[in-house]
């Protein structure tokens, strides 16, 4: 019997997790570089400076994943609904708010940076001297916000590993401009000048490469003005969690220098700021994994694949467990060499070393999150989602850090709050599911899936990319039309055009290859009957090649046609169409 395996979505998923993953290593393996030489050269107090202006860095973050998580969300969506206008519009909506949303902020900013400034907790000496860099900071912000745009929506279109190059070029650019400044005897003010000018350079290239890139797939599309607002919430929706989570960081980052500094003076907050650099690095892990599939399960959501969904979620989190476990060992082993990284003094050093160490122990439990996160945000549980997020991000761990650092606690295990927060978040997301599926029997899973579509009426299962698997799949799809009363004529030729274009896809997109497999799904929806065959692979349009083959037939050939039974099925369905999804083949056909 034919069953359902993990080869397509595991073989996706490994596709797009490492280039995905090294796109996001590599922003923060910049913010790290310049964190820790600025601490080697320029000495602590720049080192406090950089993690002060963070917060003003973070709030465009928040925009960035606002905007262009948001847009890619809701895209991935109508991607799986076959919506490709409505992917074009959320692609230059994300483009144009990108832009015009940061340069406002920024103005706002400016003109009142002195109040912003008493809010992230800055005192008068280090405010005036930190005064320049933020400027910056602020002038070129909307190089941090646009950053999102061709990342997201590079992956959505599949070309991940363009991503991958593009923003290992701005971390090229970075490492070499900053490292010249400060040779030259430049202060930090020259070093956000360098940065952000290579964000930029970055940015204008990824655009580039997704609006007139070779391999392009989703293409921008005008919208209207009544569009807007319909738009605007949609995508409001969708980068919520998102955005508040790096809305919470900035606050958090505030809210804990002002706690730090109080209970451990100005060693404390260079620690910290190891710390943080620390946070964001291996936010390309802890992130990362969820980020990847979440454009996944939301064009499942759209296709109404549970199964798919979960497979995906389950995946992702083995991923991430492999991962977070490597790395923790990996901080914990290395922290004493990272804390001589950043230039810490010896009386501090221990206490360094103690703070990289308690946030590696919280990488596991972070990942596991934010998969959750990134799950439910993409089939639309958005409360559950922002709920997660606030509470990890910062309502859990704020008054945990101030008890612990008011208990007389050395800052490692007052930094401790990450792991606990991130616990106690995990425990309530398992009360609150079980809460809904006591109450909502159609719900099913931890991701609350609506169990409606009864799997009695699906038919889903993986198929060896071989001609034996072709024809045990045709027996496979006859005995379902057989079991739901399916037409004669249909379940008669149904077998035989799914053979048919299995044995074409096995041959062109897997190579005749035993180990490898494609994904069949049977819907029976209402009176329609909705067929779904997808691969990883070499790019195939069976039905098109199936045109192309019938072009060159002579008019004896025609009449004993060999693929008979899918111009029968081509002949007969409502609809017919190939996508190009995430890197994948995806025919979808509708009877």
């Amino acid at each position: 019997m034919l069953e359902n395996n993990e080869y397509f979505i595991n073989s996706v998923l490994k596709k797009h997790l490492l280039p995905i993953v090294l796109v996001l290593l590599e922003t923060t393996i910049m913010a790290f570089y310049n964190s820790m030489i600025v601490g080697r050269v320029l000495g602590s107090s720049a080192l406090a400076i950089m993690n002060l202006a963070s917060s003003y860095t973070f709030f465009y973050f928040m925009l960035g994943c606002l905007i262009n998580i948001g847009g890619s969300v809701v895209a991935s969506v109508a991607l799986g609904k076959g919506d490709t206008k409505l992917v074009g519009q959320y692609e230059f909506y994300s483009f144009i708010m990108s832009i015009i949303m940061p340069v406002l902020i920024s103005v706002f900013f400016l003109v009142f940076l002195q109040s912003a400034m008493d809010f992230f907790g800055a005192d008068e000496a280090l405010a005036r001297e930190a005064s320049l860099y933020i400027r910056i900071v602020l002038i070129f912000g909307f190089g941090s916000t646009l950053m999102y745009f061709p990342f997201n929506f590079l992956r959505l279109d599949g070309r991940s590993n363009v991503a991958f190059g593009v923003f290992g070029f701005m971390l090229a650019l970075d490492v070499v401009t900053v490292y010249l400044v400060l040779h030259a005897g430049l202060g930090i003010e020259a070093v956000g000048l360098a940065s952000s000018l290579s964000v930029l350079v970055a940015d204008c290239i990824g655009c580039l490469f997704l609006f007139f890139g070779r391999g392009t797939q989703i293409h921008p599309e005008r919208f209207g003005f009544k569009e807007t607002a319909a738009m605007s919430l949609n995508i409001l929706k969708a980068g919520s969690s998102s955005a508040l989570n790096n809305f919470c960081n900035m606050l958090r980052t505030a809210f804990m220098n002002a706690i730090i500094f109080k209970a451990f003076q100005t060693p404390g907050l260079a620690s910290f700021a190891v710390g943080c650099a620390v946070i964001n690095l291996t936010s390309a892990t802890t992130a990362g994994v969820g980020q990847t599939a979440s454009p996944l399960i939301g064009m499942f959501y759209g296709e109404r694949d549970n199964a798919a969904i979960n497979t995906v979620q389950k995946s992702a989190g083995r991923y991430s467990i492999k991962i977070h476990v490597l790395m923790t060992a990996f901080f914990i082993v290395m922290a004493g060499p990272l804390a001589s990284g950043f230039g810490i003094e010896p009386d501090n050093m221990e206490a360094t070393k103690a703070v990289i160490r308690i946030i590696a122990l919280s990488l596991c439990t972070c990942g596991m999150i934010n998969i959750y996160i990134y799950a439910f945000n993409a089939t639309k549980r958005m409360i559950m989602a922002n709920l997660l997020t606030f509470l990890r991000s910062f309502a859990l761990v704020v008054p945990i850090a101030s008890l612990l650092a008011g208990s007389g606690l050395n800052i490692g295990y007052t930094l401790s709050c990450f792991v606990i927060a991130d616990i106690i978040t995990i425990g309530v997301m398992f009360l609150i599911t079980a809460v809904y599926k006591k109450y909502d029997k159609n719900l099913k899973g931890r991701l609350l899936l609506d169990g409606r579509v009864e799997e009695s009426e699906v038919l889903s299962f993986s198929v060896q990319g071989t001609g034996e698997g072709a024809v045990d799949a045709a027996s496979k799809v006859e005995a379902f039309c057989e079991e739901k009363g399916v037409s004669p004529k249909l379940t008669m030729m149904l077998p035989l055009a799914i053979e048919e274009l299995l044995v074409v896809v096995a041959e062109h997109c897997l190579s005749n290859n035993p180990s490898k497999y494609s994904d069949v799904r049977i819907l029976k929806n209402g009176d329609d009957l909705v067929i779904r065959i997808r691969c990883d692979g070499n790019r195939f349009d069976p039905i098109q090649w199936y045109e192309e083959q019938r072009e060159n037939l002579s008019a004896d050939d025609l009449l004993v046609d060999s693929s008979l039974g899918i111009k029968m099925i081509k002949d007969i369905s409502k609809e017919i169409s190939f996508r190009w999804t995430f890197g994948y083949n995806n025919l979808i056909v509708v009877m």
